[in-house]
C-alpha cells in the first residue's frame, strides 16, 4: 500500500464535525483575470498546486477552537466558499454561496506513531491532490490527535481561491480578531466577486489593452527561440527535475551589491539571472516571463485571492557591465510589473495571433519566480565585507537533484525565502537543459554574484546577439 492511500484510509475512518458559516455576498460570476492564470497553469502543468502547510498546536487545543478558525475564514472571506462551474472546452464560473457547511476533519493517529510525520506525509498528500472544485469548498482543516491529545492542524488550500499572502491574510485577520466578540477589527478588502465585476470596466479595460499592446510589440520583435534543439535524454525516468542550491554567501554578496547601486536584493538578483542566463543557457536578449503580484495595484494588498499574472521582461546584457546589467534589468521588470495584469483569455488569443503571423511558436518557456517579493526590503546593518562572504562560502550546499514527474516549461528558476541564504531552485526539461547544466547555471549565479561584489566594474562577457527590443517597442 502507498503512503498516499495509507493517509487516505486513515482520513475516511476519522471522525468529521461539519462547521456551519453565513457570509455577506453571494453570486455567480466569471474568474478573475489572476484566477484564470492560475486555472491555466494547473490544467497545463496536471498539478493542483494547493498550498498546504501544518501547524503544531499548544497542549489543551480544542476542537471547538478550529471549528471557530474554520467558521470564521469561510464566513469572512467570499473565495473560501466559492465553487466552480465547470464547463467542458471553457474557462470556469465561480459561485459563492452565503451559508452553507464546511467538514472539519479529525484524523487519530495509533499510539505508536509519531503524529508529526503523519501530519507532514498528509499535507505531502494534499498538496498533490485535487478539490472536487465543483463540490468542495477550497479549504481543508485536519486535526491530528494522539492519545487523545490533538497535536496538529494541517491545513491545504486550493490555489485558484488564493495565493500565499492571501492565505497570510486571513490568519492575521484570524489571530487579530476581537478576543471577546470573535469578530475581525476591520472590514475584509475586496472580494473576487467585486474584482470580476471591476474588471469589466473601462478603467480595468483600458489597462488589459495597454498590457496586451506591451506584449504583441515585444512578442514580435524578439527571437523565436530561446534553447537550442531538445536532446534526447533517453529512456527511464529523470526527464524533468530541478536542482536547489541554498547560499548565504550569495546573499550577503547581494546585499552588498544592492548596497553600493542604491537598489534592493530583488532588483540585484534579478540583473544576476540575466547575466547567468545569458552566459550558461546562451539566451540573450533574455526573455523570461515573470511571477508577478499584482497586490501593488490600489486595493489588492489584502484581497484574499489569487491576483498574480506573467510580465514580460526582456533584456539585452550584451557587452556592459554587470552593473549595467542590474540597471537594465530594474527598468525592464518595472515594465513587465507594469503590464502583467489583463485579460488573460484574451492574451491567449493574442499569443496565438502572433504565432500565426510569425509562422512558428515564440517560446516563452523560460520562466523567473522571485518567491519572497518583487521588492523585498533589505535589512539595516553594518555594510557587508568581503572577508564575511568568503567566510559564508563554504556553507553553500551542494546542489541537490530532484526528479519532477512532469514539468511544462524548459527552464525556471526560482528564488526561495531560505532564511539567511537565497535559496536557488533551478528547474527544466533536460531535453533542453541537461542536469549538469542545471547544476552549473546554479553555482554561476552565485559566482557571478560575488565577483560583482568585488569589482564594480566586471563585464557580462555576454556575446552581442539580436537587438534588444525594449528600446524600439511601440509606446
Amino acid at each position: 500500500m502507498t503512503q498516499a492511500a495509507q493517509v487516505t484510509d486513515v482520513i475516511e475512518a476519522s471522525e468529521v464535525v461539519m462547521v456551519p458559516f453565513a457570509g455577506e455576498g453571494c453570486g455567480v460570476d466569471a474568474l478573475t483575470w489572476g484566477q484564470q492564470h492560475i486555472w491555466n497553469a494547473v490544467l497545463e502543468l496536471g498539478s493542483p498546486m494547493n498550498m498546504c502547510a501544518v501547524r503544531e498546536l499548544p497542549a489543551g487545543a480544542r476542537v471547538q477552537d478550529y471549528a471557530d478558525e474554520l467558521r470564521f475564514y469561510a464566513s469572512r472571506f467570499q473565495s473560501m466558499r466559492t465553487r466552480l462551474r465547470l464547463t467542458p472546452g471553457a474557462l470556469p464560473l465561480q459561485e459563492v454561496v452565503a451559508t452553507g457547511e464546511i467538514p472539519l476533519r479529525i484524523l487519530d493517529v495509533p499510539a505508536h506513531q509519531d503524529p508529526a510525520q503523519v501530519a507532514a506525509k498528509l499535507a505531502a498528500w494534499q498538496q498533490d491532490t485535487p478539490f472536487d472544485y465543483e463540490r468542495e469548498f477550497p479549504i481543508n482543516m485536519t486535526l491530528i490527535r494522539h492519545h487523545g491529545a490533538l497535536t496538529h492542524l494541517v491545513m491545504a488550500l486550493c490555489h485558484f481561491a488564493t495565493d500565499a499572502v492571501g492565505a497570510m491574510t486571513m490568519y492575521n485577520d484570524y489571530i487579530g480578531r476581537d478576543p471577546e466578540t470573535g469578530l475581525a477589527s476591520k472590514p475584509p478588502a475586496m472580494h473576487p466577486l467585486e474584482l470580476a465585476a471591476q474588471q469589466r470596466t473601462p478603467a480595468a479595460l483600458r489597462q488589459s489593452e495597454a498590457s496586451l499592446r506591451y506584449w504583441d510589440s515585444l512578442l514580435r520583435a524578439i527571437p523565436m527561440r530561446r534553447f537550442p534543439d531538445p536532446v534526447d535524454p533517453g529512456p527511464g525516468p529523470g526527464r524533468y527535475g530541478q536542482v536547489r542550491m541554498d547560499s548565504p554567501a550569495m546573499l550577503l554578496a547581494l546585499r552588498a551589491i544592492a548596497a553600493r547601486l542604491d537598489t534592493d536584493v530583488s532588483t540585484a538578483l534579478l540583473g544576476v539571472f540575466a547575466v547567468g542566463v545569458a552566459r550558461i543557457i546562451g539566451i540573450n536578449p533574455v526573455v523570461a516571463q515573470m511571477v508577478v503580484s499584482n497586490r501593488f495595484r490600489p486595493g489588492f494588498a489584502e484581497i484574499v485571492s489569487n491576483v498574480s499574472q506573467a510580465g514580460l521582461f526582456v533584456a539585452d546584457v550584451a557587452d556592459i557591465t554587470v552593473a549595467e546589467a542590474i540597471a537594465r534589468s530594474r527598468q525592464a521588470s518595472m515594465k513587465a510589473y507594469k503590464h502583467a495584469y489583463f485579460d488573460f483569455a484574451k492574451w491567449k488569443d493574442l499569443v496565438a495571433e502572433v504565432n500565426r503571423d510569425r509562422g512558428g511558436v515564440v517560446d516563452l518557456k523560460c520562466y523567473y519566480n522571485d518567491r519572497p517579493s518583487q521588492h523585498r526590503a533589505d535589512p539595516a546593518g553594518a555594510p557587508v565585507t568581503p572577508q564575511e562572504i568568503e567566510a559564508a562560502l563554504p556553507r553553500t550546499s551542494a546542489p541537490q537533484w530532484t526528479e519532477l514527474p512532469f514539468f511544462n516549461e524548459r527552464l525556471m528558476v526560482t528564488i526561495d525565502d531560505v532564511p539567511g541564504a537565497t535559496g536557488l531552485l533551478v528547474l527544466a526539461d533536460t531535453a533542453y537543459v541537461p542536469r549538469a547544466r542545471m547544476a552549473q547555471l546554479a553555482r554561476e549565479l552565485e559566482s557571478l554574484a560575488i565577483e560583482a561584489a568585488r569589482d564594480p566594474d566586471l563585464r557580462t562577457h555576454v556575446s552581442a546577439g539580436a537587438p534588444d527590443p525594449q528600446q524600439t517597442q511601440a509606446r
